[in-house]
């Protein structure tokens, strides 16, 4: 269920809702404006360190929120999920701060399918040990 929220100074009305798996959804919808944003956030970023199975915190390597940040666009059978994005009219790009990493785009209109294609690129890394060694030097040049 949407829970509703006016900001009447504002002129606008704000969406928010939690899904079952934990999800956060917001939604601001603009009077005449013709772009769609979408964004995905994790909480997960450059100073985090990594949740063991058995509930144990252990260190992460360097870089490792931002390597998982450009991996994550390597799509299944080499295709790219930033290809993809633009083959659907819509720009996309990601970001890691401290504690977040976030992806997303922005598109003319309603894309539905570029919706789907940011709920689902997340979900799957897809890493071979070529480019799994060109990435560790991308990574590490960026520190």
């Amino acid at each position: 269920m949407l829970e509703k929220i006016d900001y009447p100074s504002l002129k606008e009305t704000f969406y928010k809702t939690r899904l079952d798996n934990g999800l956060q959804v917001y939604l601001l919808p603009k009077q005449d404006f013709q772009e769609m944003t979408a964004l995905l956030q994790v909480n997960f970023g450059a100073l985090d360190e990594l949740l063991a199975e058995d509930g144990s915190v252990q260190e992460s390597p360097a870089g490792l929120a931002h390597f998982l940040e450009h991996k994550l666009f390597e799509m299944a059978d080499s295709q790219d999920a930033s290809l993809k994005f633009s083959e659907l009219g819509a720009d996309s790009n990601a970001f890691t701060s401290f504690e977040k990493t976030a992806y997303y785009y922005t598109s003319l209109g309603q894309s539905q399918e570029a919706l789907q294609l940011l709920l689902n690129f997340v979900k799957t890394l897809n890493i071979d040990k070529k480019s799994l060694e060109r990435e560790k030097k991308i990574i590490a040049q960026e520190i």
